[in-house]
């Protein structure tokens, strides 16, 4: 076979050159664009004077600069999409809907921890002004678990009984119980929704949970009603405002012992399965956490998908009393 031709003014030294990968890459690149150029027939050399020289890439920026360059979050604190929760087993079609609630979140991050190992869409209820409270509200909404502000309230038997820090009181007056309730608010932007803290004296005042009610609407919060009181008028004072709402059906632990928290769990199933759902609220105690571990699975067994709190809460009126 012939050989091949060069190009004018392009050699076999200038191609040995170009395959040299020990050459300098300045000279590798520029004989190859030589090279190139002078393959090309199309081209006349006017073009190729004309043609712009390729623009040289920045060097690469700090990554805090970078950061600090991106706009803010344009969503606002209350639409902060939830990731998801981890997938609950497959049930076709669930008997019923429970949401299991565990208060008092925000002292102990190792517990909170725990907590999250357990393979259900457990809802963290978080008390505000502790010092994990940012931290586990942050933590649990990244491993898609939903987070509401355990709101403190005035309890019956105050100041014997004490509330905690910030806690709203029917002493005051409508600006400071905003005020309050906005800086426990200001604790996380993963809240979202509400419910009440002990509060068994507060809720059961209609004009100071239509305060709380009305700044839960201003924010498409929903409130979940514990239920310290059976007078409580934190659902009505939700349904008079058309903010979503509920209320607690079981407590889990108010016994702190296995025995009592496995019959209460009896009770929250049995419920679901003749209401269609049912909302029970637990406290991160170690009875508590070793018996959910161990039922973790008897929910889908039974039929019952466990399901975040928010997915439980309407404006309707109950169908029936509590």
């Amino acid at each position: 076979m012939a050989p091949s031709a060069h190009p004018p003014g392009v050699g076999p030294g200038t191609v040995e050159i170009v395959r040299n990968t020990e050459a300098p890459s300045h000279q590798r690149t520029e004989r190859h664009t030589s090279s190139q150029r002078a393959e090309d027939p199309l081209k006349s050399p006017s073009e190729s004077a004309s043609m712009p020289k390729p623009r040289e890439s920045s060097p690469p920026k700090d990554e805090k600069t970078l950061l600090a360059a991106l706009p803010p979050d344009p969503l606002p604190r209350h639409r902060i999409p939830t990731p998801p929760p981890p997938p609950p087993p497959h049930l076709d079609p669930p008997m019923g809907r429970v949401a299991i609630v565990i208060d008092d979140f925000g002292q102990d991050l190792k517990v909170a921890k725990e907590f999250l190992q357990i393979p259900l869409s457990i809802t963290f209820s978080v008390l505000p002004h502790q010092a994990h409270s940012r931290e586990i509200a942050r933590l649990a909404h990244s491993r898609g678990r939903e987070v509401l502000l355990h709101m403190p309230m005035e309890p019956r038997g105050y100041p014997q009984v004490n509330p905690g820090t910030g806690a709203l009181m029917l002493s005051m007056n409508a600006q400071d119980i905003q005020s309050s309730l906005r800086a426990a608010l200001d604790t996380s932007p993963f809240f979202r929704g509400v419910n009440n803290h002990m509060g068994s004296r507060f809720t059961e005042s209609a004009p100071a949970m239509e305060l709380v009610l009305n700044e839960l609407a201003r924010k498409d919060m929903f409130f979940l009603d514990s239920r310290t009181s059976a007078s409580s008028m934190g659902v009505f004072a939700a349904r008079k405002l058309q903010v979503p709402t509920g209320r607690r059906d079981v407590f889990l632990d108010h016994v702190q012992t296995e025995e009592f928290v496995r019959a209460q769990i009896d009770q929250l199933i049995a419920r679901a399965k003749a209401r269609g759902s049912a909302i029970a609220i637990g406290h991160p105690y170690p009875s508590t956490l070793k018996v959910l571990k161990e039922q973790a699975g008897r929910f889908a067994q039974e039929g019952i998908a466990v399901v975040p709190c928010g997915e439980l809460m309407t404006t309707s009126p109950p169908s029936s009393s509590r």
